[in-house]
């Protein structure tokens, strides 16, 4: 294994080590017997790099809309970039699109490219996921409360409540958080974290996460005590990736990207970036902004992304509507999970020939295995 292959490996293992024991938690608390021998079927064909499934996926991502409040400055979302039509999912769509999982689930991200705390039917979504007995997780800029205030998130029987705040004070908070009040965001962390002494509550587990970036590195030595202060259950100090794959021509540069918005310091850096603090190229396909994986992928035998709009698509780094592998509101879960754009991505994925007829996805295209 040559040294930046052992680099990435580390970087890997380091940053999937809190994921993991959010994980575990959920497995431990929603496990059933049904679940279990899915998940050892899951494990099975994945190892096996099977195409065509008698597994269906155990974690889910559910976009509840694609909103946002802030115009944060790589966002696409809040940039104004507008991959699919705005929208918000409905309870009852969601109950619908969701069913036919329930049995098999053991969590339920509601985030991706939108503000989840803009749906005002947040609060009925987790309580009846969490009825269901599946985890859940919520990430958030929490510059707004549910319309059920902190005890709507409290009473859900939310697990999970990633607070993004990327910065300790309002100066270096609003560099990327653009039209975001820092100590409104603190005040509503508080609230939670009183009602949940209130109520004698374990959860949600509130993890402030902490994006490292050039303009915020000198606050990370003070993250921990101030997650303390506030009443936090945990932090994290996540890398910066820049997710446009297919840049356009206008788009700044990827060094300009790195010089303007990577920390000094490579430990807070993604190895593939590394290059780029000291003025290199760098290696590998330059031309995708998102760092280049080791060629191996869970997405397409563990989970699934289901949009607002039913749009299926096979990892949370999808943006565009055009590249969905299907949707739910035309077809049910089943005939999606095998369809010809599953099938020819997990072939791809395990380097077996594509035929000639198979669709080129965009894991095909642009895919070379996932970044973290």
């Amino acid at each position: 294994m040559s040294p930046s292959a052992r680099s990435f490996r580390m970087f890997q293992i380091l940053y999937r080590i809190p994921r993991m024991q959010r994980h575990v938690v959920a497995f431990y608390r929603y496990s059933t017997p049904q679940k279990l021998k899915n998940v050892l079927l899951v494990e099975w064909e994945r190892t096996r790099q099977r195409t065509i499934l008698k597994s269906l996926p155990y974690m889910a991502t559910v976009d509840l809309g694609n909103v946002c409040n802030y115009q944060c400055a790589l966002c696409p979302t809040g940039q104004g970039t507008q991959g699919r039509p705005r929208g918000l999912m409905t309870l009852e769509g969601f109950r619908r699109m969701i069913n036919d999982l329930i049995p098999y689930l053991y969590k339920i991200a509601f985030y991706n490219w939108g503000e989840p705390l803009l749906n005002p039917q947040l609060c009925s979504i987790i309580s009846f996921t969490h009825t269901n007995r599946i985890g859940t997780a919520v990430s958030t800029n929490l510059s707004r409360l549910p319309k059920e205030g902190a005890e709507g998130l409290v009473g859900s029987g939310l697990d999970d409540l990633i607070v993004s705040l990327n910065g300790l004070s309002q100066e270096t908070y609003q560099i990327y958080h653009r039209g975001g009040n820092f100590d409104r965001v603190v005040d509503h962390i508080k609230a939670v974290v009183e009602e949940k002494r209130h109520k004698g509550a374990h959860n949600p587990h509130i993890e402030v996460q902490l994006i490292a970036m050039r303009h915020n590195e000198k606050e990370i030595p003070l993250l921990k005590e101030f997650c303390t202060r506030i009443g936090a259950d945990s932090y994290r100090v996540v890398p910066m990736l820049f997710n446009d794959i297919v840049p356009r021509s206008e788009d700044a540069t990827l060094q300009e990207l790195c010089t303007e918005w990577l920390p000094r310091n490579p430990r807070y850096v993604h190895p593939y970036y590394r290059p780029f603090l000291k003025g290199r190229t760098g290696t590998g396909a330059i031309g995708s902004r998102l760092p280049q994986g080791s060629g191996s992928c869970f997405w397409l035998w563990r989970s699934v992304v289901i949009n607002w709009d039913g749009g299926v698509a096979p990892c949370c780094i999808l943006f565009d509507q055009s590249d969905d592998f299907g949707n739910l509101q035309t077809e049910p879960f089943a005939a999606i999970w095998n369809n010809p754009y599953f099938v020819a991505s997990r072939r791809h994925v395990g380097r077996k020939r594509r035929g000639a007829l198979e669709p080129r996805t965009f894991c095909i295209r642009h895919c070379t295995g996932w970044p973290y």
